[in-house]
């Protein structure tokens, strides 16, 4: 669950790292967008100020303005494969995900070629299966099938999703596979060590997980975000209460709160920072990084 970072700040959303921190920074490259050829010029040109209007209001976080504003777009022109992606991509953001899954798979039918939208569907199809495995299976599939598309100028979320489908299965030695590629086709993506911190955890491997996490958020990225990846920093925090390192677990729920306080990570965090320091106090762990 704690892995639910900015999945879906993929493809023509640009890659970010937090759905709620980066919902600002993260737009649609719709500049391009391309028309049905057999659509009037005028709704050719009220299709796309529709999307830029979208794009605009999503990086308001305006969701609901943005819904709007694509759906204006494809009653333009139903065929505009780059409207039914920014639908989908907005189903997507408010967990909408039969609507979002019956979005993107009509962008792919609009595009010739349209790996954005694959890395989407990828995306769409694990929030929606969760422990369906069926939905996963297909998401793996799609998923693997777009590692190999050259023409994908962003492969390491290809990969990254991939790690993340596999360890919905259960598959934690596949998800390492995969989001070993994933950093080091972009060491800068976070998300891809978050996600290892978190197989390796499962794994029981805790000592790797925290060095997977470790490089997780010391990452220097334009947004700062990586630095403020809030549950990295609980996950940070719940491997060292395992390790009895209570004193860097304290230090680390204490930071991923100071990130959020309101938000529900940011509750079990403050929580925990206190259970953390009573543990430390009472002198049941020693020290650790």
């Amino acid at each position: 669950m704690r892995e639910k970072r900015e999945r879906l700040s993929t493809g023509r959303a640009a890659a970010v790292v937090s759905r709620a921190a980066c919902a600002a920074c993260v737009f649609l490259l719709l500049a391009g967008a391309t028309c049905n050829r057999q659509v009037s010029e005028k709704a050719r040109k009220n299709c796309i100020i529709h999307l830029e209007l979208a794009q605009s209001y999503m990086k308001q976080n305006d969701l609901v303005a943005a819904r709007m504003e694509a759906l204006l777009a494809i009653e333009q022109d139903p065929t505009n494969a780059d409207a039914h992606y920014t639908l989908a991509y907005v189903f997507g953001q408010l967990k909408d995900w039969p609507n979002a899954l019956s979005e993107v798979r009509l962008a792919i039918k609009h595009a010739k070629h349209y790996p954005e939208a694959q890395n989407l569907l990828g995306v769409i199809l694990i929030e929606a299966g969760q422990s369906d495995a069926a939905m996963l299976d297909e998401a793996i599939e799609v998923l693997t099938k777009l590692t190999q598309d050259f023409l994908y100028p962003s492969p390491h979320l290809a990969y990254g999703n991939l790690g993340l489908a596999h360890l919905k299965k259960g598959e934690r030695e596949k998800a390492l596979v995969a989001l070993k590629k994933a950093v080091e086709l972009q060491p800068l993506f976070c998300v891809g060590y978050y996600r290892m911190g978190l197989a390796y955890s499962e794994l029981g491997r805790y000592k790797d997980a925290l060095d997977a996490l470790k490089k997780c958020v010391s990452i220097e990225d334009e947004w700062g975000a990586c630095k403020s990846f809030q549950e990295a920093f609980l996950l940070k925090g719940d491997i060292g209460m395992k390790l009895k390192t209570y004193g860097p677990a304290a230090d680390d729920y204490a930071r991923c709160a100071e990130i959020n306080a309101a938000n529900a990570y940011g509750i079990e965090c403050k929580k925990k920072a206190l259970d953390a320091r009573d543990a430390e106090a009472a002198g049941q762990g020693g020290v650790g990084g």
